[in-house]
C-alpha cells in the first residue's frame, strides 16, 4: 500500500501520475470527498 497527500492549488504531477499508474495496471484508489471516501477505478479493465 502506498500513501500519497496532494496540495489541489499545486499538485506534484509525479504523484498523479503515479495515481495513473495504479489505475492503468488494475489497481484502486481512494480519495477523500467532503463526507466520505471515494474508491477510484478503471471500469474497463479485465
Amino acid at each position: 500500500m502506498e500513501y500519497y497527500k496532494i496540495n489541489p492549488q499545486k499538485p506534484d504531477y509525479k504523484i498523479v501520475k503515479r495515481a495513473i499508474q495504479v489505475l492503468k495496471g488494475g489497481g484502486i484508489i481512494v480519495y477523500p470527498t467532503n463526507t466520505l471516501y471515494g474508491l477510484g477505478v478503471d471500469a474497463f479493465n479485465k
